[in-house]
Order: structure tokens, then C-alpha cells, then sequence
């Protein structure tokens, strides 16, 4: 119920967030600086499963920083081959999906295995080990 709301609140603020700052802030800054900031939001979030309001801004931080990284990759990976855009967003939904199903099938074992907290600290490791991956090549001018 209440979790949904904020979920879907946190969405939509992503969502016009990024229409209204994305190119004023930079499209490579907003994803590295959202991914890095879903990675500590994951990463607190196993310290704040107690306490629902806690738990409830977490998962809004969660979701926000999500959905503006994810947009601004879009953005970004638009630009890496210009002339083939709808190929590189076709690819990208593609490598979203098999993220999605690889992280459901680790994440059920590892909730077995190391409880929610360990879900969320893997997740968090997954993400910045992706910011780190894909830093670089913002220097070299990709």
C-alpha cells in the first residue's frame, strides 16, 4: 500500500526531475552521480530496515536516484553511436532486461543465504562496480 505510493511518487519525481535538470546538469554527471548515489542509498537502506519512515525514505531515495540514472543512460547512450540511436536504446532495454532477470534469480538464494541486508549490500556493490566500469569512458570523451 504505503510503499507503492512512495515507489511510484519517487518515479514520478524521477521521471519530471530529469525533464526539467538533466541537460542543465549534465547527462553524464546525473548518471554517474545517480548511480553512485543508488549505491549508497542501497547500502543504507540494510541499516534502516527497523524503522518503517526510515525504510519508506529509503526506498523513495531508492527509486529516485533509479529512475533519473536510468533516463540519463538512455540520454547518454543515445549520443555513443549517434547514427544508430534506436539501435543503442534497443540494446540498452535488452541489457536491462537480462539485468533484471539475473538479479531475480541471485537475489533469491542470497535472501536465503544472507538475508535482506545481504541482497541489498550486493546490490549495492553490483552498482557501483557498473559506475566504476562505465566512469572511464566519460574521460577518454565516449
Amino acid at each position: 500500500g504505503l510503499a507503492s505510493v512512495v515507489i511510484g511518487l519517487a518515479e514520478a519525481a524521477a521521471e519530471l526531475g530529469t525533464a526539467a535538470l538533466l541537460d542543465r546538469m549534465g547527462k553524464w554527471r546525473a548518471m554517474i552521480g545517480c548511480t553512485l548515489g543508488f549505491a549508497l542509498a542501497l547500502a543504507a537502506q540494510s541499516l534502516w530496515a527497523d524503522a518503517l519512515p526510515a525504510t519508506l525514505a529509503g526506498l523513495f531515495a531508492i527509486f529516485l536516484l533509479f529512475e533519473f540514472a536510468l533516463v540519463a543512460s538512455l540520454a547518454v547512450n543515445t549520443e555513443v553511436v549517434p547514427q544508430a540511436r534506436a539501435t543503442m536504446v534497443g540494446l540498452l532495454g535488452g541489457l536491462h532486461s537480462v539485468g533484471r532477470i539475473v538479479g531475480s534469480l541471485a537475489a533469491l538464494p542470497l535472501l536465503f543465504a544472507a538475508q535482506w541486508a545481504g541482497v541489498l549490500w550486493v546490490s549495492a556493490a553490483a552498482v557501483l562496480a557498473a559506475a566504476l566500469i562505465v566512469w572511464p569512458t566519460q574521460a577518454r570523451g565516449s
